[in-house]
């Protein structure tokens, strides 16, 4: 096998020095020779059409070393420095495409995955994403997905302070993704972008680069009036009903992420990923719980919206809330700022105190805060 891919890259490597050294005599003999477009044209057909006999030649051998003389193809072509051979030699790929010789998704792979595409080597680097735009409209959605990907994190790469002579490689990549945003074009289902884009900015202040930001901004906000249709109006300023039965988690629909305290859409999947929702409704909701903590027979509610199980022989103890705990602290430092006021409400305080010191107890005992960390944070 090894001794096969090596084959097949002396046959690519061959093809793509004849048609250097082609270029070369060319240009030795340029004022011997009589250019004629026609003739321009048909060796340009010729080489096409030599292309594709060595890539049907070896897929016929071998259809599994195809991609790695796709592969070993382009590596070729991203050593050459030469803007137009660069271009005719990926039209002669991008040709293989149109004839169904190569697949769409391998062609854009390819030349994504090359070492040397990198925004210094702009000619290449212009070429290439011309060449992914000309051809990722026969990929399929998967595929398409993953390329989005690799665009955006070549993105990255771009210098944070872009002048002028890097314009060609910005708009030869934003063209490719304004291509797959676009919904008249339906290459990827739109919510999979708005996943994607989400999913990536909260963990990385840097994205996206700036040059992309208003493509991502227009298509986030496109969504808006989709997330507010399906989102409950106000929710971050509604409270539950405290049930005094025990059983919250029947009756119950709330649910907070209990290390960042944001309401929970489904599963595990906080707001904030899925669709664009109104800012109030993905930020942490710290007052819920301090209202929850401030009823009387809420225990079981805390438990259910935070996901808390009661230690059992079969579950070991879940482990210490820490936002639960914090907010512990702040409920017991607002109710001592209540007390220190010049005419406080007395049978209010005593209701608060007594509803906080269960809490506190209960909590205590199933180990889902602790009494020391308690004392430590009212001491900070």
């Amino acid at each position: 096998m090894a001794a096969a891919g090596t084959s097949v890259e002396v046959k690519v490597s061959q093809f793509v020095t004849d048609q250097i050294n082609l270029d070369a005599v060319e240009v030795g003999f340029n004022l011997f020779l009589t250019h004629r477009p026609d003739l321009i044209k048909a060796n340009q057909e010729n080489a096409q059409a030599e292309f594709i006999k060595l890539l049907e030649g070896i897929q016929q051998d071998n259809a599994a070393l195809l991609d790695a003389a796709v592969k070993s193809y382009v590596n070729q072509i991203g050593s050459l420095r030469n803007t137009q051979k660069i271009s005719q030699l990926l039209g002669f790929l991008h040709h293989a495409v149109n004839v169904h010789v190569v697949p769409p998704r391998l062609a854009c792979d390819s030349v994504l995955s090359c070492d040397k595409l990198t925004y210094e080597n702009a000619s290449l680097w212009i070429a290439c994403f011309k060449l992914v735009r000309q051809v990722v409209g026969g990929v399929d959605y998967k595929g398409v997905r993953e390329i989005m990907k690799i665009c955006i994190e070549k993105a990255q790469n771009l210098p944070s302070e872009l002048d002028l002579s890097l314009r060609p490689q910005v708009e030869a990549l934003t063209s490719v993704l304004e291509y797959i945003f676009d919904r008249n074009a339906a290459l990827l289902p739109g919510y999979f972008i708005v996943n994607e884009i989400l999913k990536s900015y909260p963990e990385a202040s840097s994205w996206p680069h700036w040059s992309l930001v208003p493509l991502v901004a227009k298509f986030l906000n496109s969504f808006r009036p989709a997330a507010a249709i399906v989102s409950c109006t106000n929710l971050p300023h509604l409270t539950p009903v405290v049930e005094y039965m025990g059983r919250a988690n029947l009756m119950s629909t709330w649910k907070l992420e209990p290390t960042s305290l944001k309401f929970l859409l489904k599963g595990n999947l906080t707001y904030d990923r899925i669709l664009p929702y109104n800012k109030e409704l993905v930020k942490p909701q710290p007052h819920f719980l301090r209202y929850l903590l401030t009823q009387t027979y809420s225990k079981d509610l805390i438990n259910h919206v935070l996901s808390l199980k009661k230690p059992a022989k079969e579950t070991p103890t879940p482990g210490i809330c820490l936002p639960l705990q914090k907010q512990m602290v702040v409920c017991l430092v607002e109710l001592m700022r209540m007390a220190e006021q010049e005419n406080p409400p007395t049978e209010l305080l005593t209701d608060l105190f007594r509803i906080l010191a269960t809490d506190l107890i209960f909590f205590v005992l199933y180990q889902y805060i602790t009494f020391p960390s308690i004392i430590s944070d009212l001491a900070d």
